[in-house]
């Protein structure tokens, strides 16, 4: 109890300052009081990431972000931020916290303070601390400076630990009383320009945090590349050639793969990297793609190179390496790598080359920021969301529609995201269908009776849960699985809800549970006889998922090259592609964003079998 009187006591005795001393106040952790509530402004530097400023402060990342909501889409290099002191862990914040330096934790050695201890706190293995701080080799001391890095985990999220980048144009601090109408005039800039560099600024401006201005920095590179940054290429830059060229870059991890073999022992079966199986599957499926169009004509030429990826390292020195090769100056559309540094050392080459560039695996949608030529082919929670809202409304109109809602973080985003509210910004014509559309179920201690009351035992019920929480989700059909007898009941899920393995198939039977993949292969489906078909007789097996995916990927892509030219991406958006495993139609997630493709396939179960509604 001590060290929470202390701290609290601390923190009621600091001053709290104005914002006309803003600029002295950064990263000293020092209180200010901005809007009523108080919080620490923290200046971001290089290497800092989610995960070091959580520490750093003793905050969750969750409120870090609910409370700059711009760090979703990744840290910039001098951007202020707000760290809410009400959400400051009292406990972790008296004892002992680390600083940052780098792309470093530093921690200072306490007194009675053990290696063992301070492998649990920073959830680093021994190994790695070790290695980071070769003096501990003469014993742990009080008072060491120890540098503690970010290691990445199972449960790590991609976002938590990337490193800040510099930012191409000027940022501006806000202060009390500032709008956008008097930035505007102060810089001499269009105040619709302030918006677009900004993400649509759908939280209007926020005291004591800094937005972008479309003025590039004198150190950035040349005009041009400050024009692909601010507005996308509207005019027609699509050339038509009689060939084009598709680099594809996937981890084969061909030399690992025959040092294992070279140490397989006869009676062994053959063993392969895991990746590789990804990158092999993905590259049959797309041969047999490229061997179908050039039956009807097109001409290709295809570049494979094998982009290995040390996850220990992280390393990109091999894709580093490989775009030294002049051969890629032709290239018309780059398909991969798969591991997001590698695919971002290629996509920063592509956007200077301005060449598409497509990431075949799921990736958070700040891969897209900025980045005019980069397609996404999955789409995320919230292409999800706006899926099943259209889907559910269009299908569904006559039915008792039920939006189910609880109060956990990422769930109130997507929810929020479903009604049209983003950053505090809400589309009217959104709102106004799904409230006029959908009874609301609000449940937040979990209290069951409130479900029968909405239930309506004369027309269907239509149950859409814009949801990822494992166990609400799981508990939620328990809960509805009861009245399935008495009520005609369908439910609406995401495509996270395949991958919860432990989902009772009873349960998604009598609920008629709609679930909207990403992939999913009907094999009941004429084209998808046909393309086994063909796979068994070239590779004498049969395809995997990722062979399904490379297919698709050949087919839409290469097709796509061949009826448009190199600007396809602009002139495809309006149309949809049904593949043998995937659907694809592209859309800008902002207007200075790439491409994330919004086209799912809706199954649901039926019968205890999986079909595809149309």
């Amino acid at each position: 109890m001590r060290s929470k009187f202390n701290f609290f006591t601390i923190l009621l005795g600091l001053t709290l300052l104005s914002l006309s001393t803003l600029a002295q106040q950064f990263n000293q952790k020092q209180v200010q009081l901005i809007e009523g509530k108080t919080y620490y402004l923290h200046k971001i530097e290089k290497g800092n990431t989610l995960y070091s400023l959580s520490k750093m402060y003793s905050v969750k990342i969750k409120d870090l972000i609910s409370e700059n909501p711009q760090l979703e889409e990744g840290l910039k290099v001098d951007q202020v931020i707000r760290i809410p002191i009400k959400k400051v862990d009292a406990k972790a914040a008296s004892n002992n916290p680390p600083v940052i330096e780098g792309k470093y934790l530093v921690h200072s050695v306490a007194p009675k303070e053990t290696l063992y201890s301070l492998t649990r706190k920073y959830a680093i293995s021994m190994e790695v601390l070790l290695n980071s701080n070769p003096e501990l080799k003469e014993g742990l001391k009080e008072g060491m400076q120890l540098k503690i890095p970010v290691v990445e985990t199972k449960d790590t999220e991609p976002i938590e630990i990337t490193p800040a980048v510099e930012d191409s144009l000027e940022l501006h601090l806000v202060e009390p009383k500032e709008t956008l109408y008097s930035l505007a005039k102060e810089y001499d800039i269009n105040l619709d320009s302030i918006r677009i560099v900004n993400g649509g600024l759908k939280e209007g401006l926020k005291v004591g945090t800094t937005i972008r201005l479309p003025i590039i920095k004198e150190s950035a590179a040349v005009t041009e590349s400050f024009i692909d940054e601010i507005i996308p290429i509207l005019e027609d830059s699509s050339v038509i050639k009689d060939e084009y060229q598709i680099v594809v870059m996937l981890p084969f991890y061909f030399d690992l793969n025959d040092t294992i073999e070279s140490k397989r022992k006869d009676f062994e079966p053959e063993k392969l990297h895991p990746a590789s199986k990804v990158a092999m599957g993905i590259y049959s499926g797309l041969k047999l793609a490229l061997d179908s169009l050039r039956n009807k004509g097109y001409k290709f030429k295809i570049l494979v190179y094998d982009t290995k990826y040390d996850r220990r390292s992280r390393s990109t020195a091999v894709v580093e390496e490989i775009l030294l090769d002049p051969e890629l100056y032709a290239t018309d559309l780059f398909i991969g790598p798969l591991f997001r540094p590698n695919f971002e050392k290629v996509q920063a080459f592509a956007n200077s080359m301005k060449i598409a560039t497509v990431s075949p695996v799921p990736q958070n949608n700040s891969i897209l920021d900025s980045n005019f030529r980069t397609l996404k082919v999955n789409a995320g929670d919230k292409a999800q969301a706006d899926f099943i809202r259209k889907k559910t409304v269009d299908i569904y109109a006559d039915k008792n529609l039920i939006l189910v809602e609880n109060n956990e973080l990422k769930d109130v985003v997507l929810v929020e995201h479903f009604k049209g509210i983003h950053n505090g910004d809400t589309n009217k014509a959104i709102f106004d269908q799904v409230i006029a559309s959908y009874g609301r179920l609000k449940i937040w201690d979990f209290d069951t009776a409130k479900i029968k009351y909405k239930l309506n035992d004369s027309v269907p019920n239509v149950v859409v849960m814009p949801l990822n929480s494992k166990t609400f989700v799981t508990r939620m059909l328990n809960a509805l699985n009861r009245y399935s007898n008495d009520y005609d009941i369908t439910v609406i899920g995401m495509d996270s809800w395949s991958k919860f393995g432990y989902l009772d198939i009873k349960y998604l039977n009598n609920l008629k549970v709609h679930i909207p993949y990403n992939q999913f292969v009907d094999f009941n489906h004429s084209a998808v006889d046909e393309f086994i078909g063909k796979y068994r007789e070239l590779y004498v097996t049969d395809p995997d998922d990722w062979a399904f995916l490379g297919y698709d990927l050949g087919m839409y892509f290469c097709e796509s090259l061949q009826k448009y030219g190199t600007g396809f991406y602009e002139k495809s958006s309006s149309e949809v592609f049904k593949g043998v495993s995937k659907n694809f139609n592209f859309s800008r997630t902002t207007p200075t964003s790439g491409f994330e493709n919004t086209e799912l396939k809706l199954i649901k179960i039926e019968n205890y079998f999986y079909v595809e509604v149309d």
